[in-house]
Parts: structure tokens; sequence; C-alpha cells
């Protein structure tokens, strides 16, 4: 187990190390890196889950998705932190193009398809933007942490919103969003958690499926205009910032939560170790 893959010698390190523990039979806490966004999407729509509409991305995928939506989202299948993501909006005829501090307006769907291109990494997704409900005219999202732990079962550790900053379409901490306590976020969070964890578990259970032991996941929930909740992605980082946010502000119960998160995966590696003698 290793949460920061740099401190194997980065990606090739991680590589080296899960080859030769693989050949050994060793288990894993997770038995793959969650990271592919077109590959997880694929998951969601197998299993019924609601998600956005997500195409790889290309002219053809790009010309249907703003015919249809008005509202994209183009991302790299593999990263993380919103980094490298382009939004792209259409009103009136009027293409908005929105990458790394550049912004393109114009009528042209040419030009705005080139702009697109132009900053889209290799190996790229093109996703419906939902129209998520606002608090003070900032977006919010919703990670949910599911962990295994001494038992080898699947529990809900926690789950926080991420609240993004004025006028910018993304919630993530490190695009300076901040964590707050999803009980006094929504009137009905009660109602909206047993959702959660039903769609978490059922997911799991598809991923395991297909790739093996998913010792612990982050689930990333939007919730657009009509109350209705989606995943947007999953994530094998599982944003531990926001917990220790809410476990310096707001005490014991949060920093209950914070040692759950530290403490259940080293409880599953000795699951496994005990299955595997």
């Amino acid at each position: 187990y290793d949460y920061a893959i740099c401190s194997l010698g980065g990606v090739d390190g991680y590589k080296q190390i899960t080859s030769e523990a693989r050949k050994a039979k060793k288990p894993f806490i997770n038995n793959q890196v969650i990271g592919d966004k077109w590959e997880s999407h694929k998951i969601f729509v197998a299993s019924d889950i609601p998600t956005p509409q997500t195409l790889e991305f290309s002219l053809p995928a790009f010309s249907k998705l703003i015919e249809d939506y008005d509202y994209l989202f183009i991302k790299p299948r593999n990263a993380a932190g919103g980094a490298g993501q382009i939004i792209v909006k259409k009103q009136n005829n009027q293409y908005e193009v929105i990458a790394d501090g550049e912004n393109l307006k114009t009528a042209s769907f040419e030009e705005a398809y080139a702009f697109c291109l132009a900053r889209t990494r290799p190996n790229s997704i093109i996703q419906e933007g939902k129209f998520v409900e606002k608090t003070d005219g900032k977006v919010f999202d919703l990670r949910a942490v599911f962990q295994k732990d001494t038992t080898g079962k699947d529990h809900f550790t926690g789950a926080y919103i991420r609240l993004g900053v004025a006028g910018s379409e993304q919630a993530n901490i490190s695009k300076g969003g901040i964590a707050l306590d999803p009980a006094e976020f929504f009137s009905n969070y009660g109602q909206l958690k047993e959702e959660i964890v039903i769609i978490g578990k059922k997911l799991i259970k598809k991923l395991e499926a297909t790739a093996g032991n998913i010792g612990e996941i982050g689930i990333d929930f939007i919730v657009d205009c009509d109350r209705q909740l989606f995943v947007l992605e999953i994530n094998n980082k599982l944003g531990y910032k926001g917990l220790i946010t809410l476990a310096n502000e707001k005490g014991r119960s949060w920093k209950r939560t914070l040692d759950r998160f530290l403490g259940k995966p080293m409880g599953y590696a000795a699951y496994l170790l005990k299955e595997n003698m």
C-alpha cells in the first residue's frame, strides 16, 4: 500500500514494484489504479448508474455533444485535480471556450473546435456538462469515500462537499475550492447519504467483478438543478485535504472520520495478509 506513488519512484517505479508483486502473487489493497475516466464511464453505464453522457474526444463527438447539450467538459482520461480540463459553452450560436486561463469567444464552430483541439491532451474524453445547483453563485460537488476494513467488507467512511470559488466551473480543492460538512449543507442529507451508499456499493461490486480488489475508492457525485444525483468520476486519490480541514474545523466527529480514513487501509492489509497465508 502506497498512497503517494512518488515514493516508489514515480509511475515507472510503481509499475515495476506492482509487476514484481503480482508475479509473487502478493495481494493488493487496490488491484488496479483507478484513474482512466473513459474505462470508468463504461462501467458506470454497464451498471445503470446515472452519469453524464461521455464520449472519446473527436470532431464527431464534439459536434454531437455541443449540439445536444450546449455545455461540455473536455478532460484527460488520466488526470486528477481538474488538470487539463477545457470548458465549452454554446449560447445563441456563440461559443465560449475556457482552457487554463485562456478564453475564446467566437461564432465559428470550426474555430471553437480548432482552439480545443490545440489544447486537448492525447487520450481525452468529452463529457456533457450538467447544470448543477449552486450556492452563492458557486458550484459544488460531493466526494464520498468507501474503504474496506479488517472484515474485508466495504464501508462508507464519509463524504464532504467541495465548494468552488466564485466564477469557476470546477469545485476541486486544488483549484481553490473549500471543504464543507454535507450535514450542514443539505437539509435532506440523511436521505441523500442513503442513496450515495447504495450507488457506491453497487459500483464497487461491478468494479471488483472487472478488476479485482478495490480496497478504497473516492466517488465524485454532482447534484443537478432537478436535485438528481449523478456519478461524475471515481478516484484512487481520495482527497485527504478536505478531511483534514474538517477535522481541524469541526472537531471530534470529523477527527473520528479522519482516523477511520487513515486506519482502514492498514486493517484491510491485515485482513488480506491473513486470507493469503
